[in-house]
């Protein structure tokens, strides 16, 4: 008689804890599910902006400059420096919360997102959506140390590898060669200018101690010299999976991709681009 009790009791135990545990999948799925909707609510505004646009305008709004101080009614004779416009299609998010910097997007893949910042508080997106809501799944950030006005030498960008495939899951596509050869570009558009960069590099490798003298992909932002340039897109190539043919020269634009990789402890995997330059007036693209 206690032994049927005590199995009773164990029985119902273990039935709460199976439920539990099924709520707790089911409270991720539905999380999860909600979380990509929204990104693609976002995704649709975007794109249906920038169906919107006929004719981008090339005006930019201007400050005049103060006068001199000695001459109070005679006004200086100053250029104007143009102030920035946010792209037509970015305005309404924009709007909607300032922490947006940009948009990426690879095509023919999961990476469509809103790129945030927040350099004083560098993982603030980490866990949370467009709406500053919790959320797992996060949305890319730039690293607090790169800066898009004035630019960087480099952008280095991080998100989650989901198991979903969302956020820089995409990235560990990038261990196949084929995979690049169809996927080789990326748009990285900032508020005020949109961006196509060629992939140059995709590499494995960790974050490592910070004393440790192996390369360290995440702490290159600025290069002041061609030497320093020089040697970060040297280290990339020889870690980089395959030859892409791709070399940047010095002045190039960069940006990096990073994320969780689970190959060794504190993994990384990463992708990094140069932006492709613009055609000469006149050019036959």
């Amino acid at each position: 008689m206690k032994k049927s009790k005590k199995f009773r009791i164990a029985l119902a135990l273990y039935a709460v804890a199976v439920l539990a545990y099924v709520g707790y999948l089911l409270y991720g799925y539905i999380q999860s599910t909600q979380d990509r909707n929204n990104l693609r609510e976002l995704s649709a505004l975007v794109d249906a902006a920038q169906t919107a646009i006929t004719q981008p305008s090339e005006t930019v709004a201007t400050e005049p400059l103060p006068s001199d101080a000695d001459n109070p009614g005679e006004p200086v004779e100053t250029t104007p420096e143009p102030v920035p416009q946010v792209l037509p299609q970015y305005q309404t998010l924009y709007e909607q919360n300032p922490d947006l910097v940009g948009w990426i997007k690879i095509e023919d893949s999961e990476v469509n997102y809103p790129v945030m910042y927040t350099p004083h508080d560098p993982n603030y997106y980490l866990y949370r959506d467009f709406e500053g809501k919790d959320s797992k799944h996060g949305l890319p950030f730039v690293d607090y140390r790169s800066s898009l006005v004035p630019r960087t030498t480099n952008v280095l960008l991080h998100a989650h590898n989901m198991k979903d495939g969302s956020m820089f899951a995409t990235l560990a596509k990038y261990q196949s060669r084929y995979y690049f050869e169809t996927h080789p570009t990326v748009q990285f558009d900032t508020l005020y200018e949109t961006g196509e960069y060629e992939i140059f590099a995709a590499f494995m490798t960790q974050v490592y101690p910070a004393d440790a003298e192996e390369f360290m992909y995440y702490r290159f932002i600025q290069a002041d010299t061609k030497a320093e340039f020089n040697d970060y897109v040297q280290n990339a190539l020889e870690l980089s999976l395959y030859d892409t043919g791709i070399r940047p020269e010095y002045g190039d634009q960069l940006i990096t991709l990073s994320t969780c990789s689970y190959h060794v402890g504190d993994g990384r995997m990463v992708i990094v681009a140069r932006k492709k330059p613009a055609p000469e007036h006149g050019a036959v693209a």
